[in-house]
């Protein structure tokens, strides 16, 4: 479809031009996880979307191949193209099924985030004092 991680998608304001989701730009990447909570890295990009890049908003799943996405990014997409953008199977907005279960853990996810990265911005900052180095 040729939309980029932080494009926006019919004018949706994306996370990584600043909306106001508990994220600042530059703590908006999956790559902020560092240190004790590197696997949270994993996690993150777990629950982001294929198309827009961006945490799910609206997430809905492919009834065939259980692919998700945002909900305005697939429906996007299956008008300029009708398959998944993942695994090229064949798909119609028929086939998106609302995934709320996805909804509930984006949501829980982003409310703990930005403590998660305090703490473990701190246990860094605690380490690099122990360790002496200089630049923490």
């Amino acid at each position: 479809m040729g939309l980029r991680a932080g494009s926006t998608v019919d004018g949706r304001r994306s996370l990584r031009e600043g909306a106001a989701k508990g994220m600042d730009d530059e703590d908006d990447s999956p790559d902020v996880w560092q240190g004790t909570l590197r696997a949270l890295r994993a996690v993150e990009e777990s629950l982001r979307c294929g198309i827009c890049g961006d945490l799910f908003e609206g997430p809905v799943s492919l009834a065939k191949c259980a692919h998700a996405y945002c909900s305005l990014c697939i429906r996007q997409a299956l008008n300029f193209r009708q398959d998944c953008p993942t695994c090229r199977a064949g798909a119609t907005h028929g086939d998106l099924v609302a995934n709320r279960a996805l909804g509930d853990t984006v949501d829980a996810f982003r409310a703990a985030r930005a403590s998660l990265l305090a703490v473990s911005r701190a246990h860094e900052a605690l380490v690099g004092v122990v360790r002496g180095d200089a630049a923490t």
